[in-house]
């Protein structure tokens, strides 16, 4: 259950509006220019959409197992925890690992 809480969290802090005071409280401006220049590069607005389909789909799956207790030693929840980590594969090349660390430290993502 922890872990669909996390992933819908995740879900909504990444969405920019939710994001904007973080990096107003803990970003430069140096920073928040960095962080929207890479996400504007490496995920545009086309490729969100899919993108959040993606994470949508993963919490789906996530709810599904909860619903049938998969155990959390079970391959079914290793393969989603391992979808989990591709996801952020994506974010974290467009942000450097710099950015991704010092976002997961203020905005509750996971410091991967």
């Amino acid at each position: 259950m922890a872990f669909c809480l996390l992933l819908r969290e995740g879900e909504a802090i990444l969405q920019r509006e939710n994001l904007q005071p973080v990096f107003e409280k803990y970003f430069t401006v140096e920073e928040q220019m960095a962080w929207q220049t890479q996400m504007d590069r490496h995920l545009p607005t086309e490729d969100r959409t899919s993108y959040q389909v993606l994470w949508e789909r993963l919490i789906v799956r996530c709810e599904d197992a909860l619903a049938r207790s998969v155990s959390s030693s079970a391959p079914e929840a290793q393969s989603l925890a391992k979808d989990w980590l591709e996801l952020q594969k994506p974010l974290q090349k467009a942000v450097g690992p710099e950015l991704w660390r010092k976002t997961g430290r203020h905005a509750g993502l996971a410091d991967t």
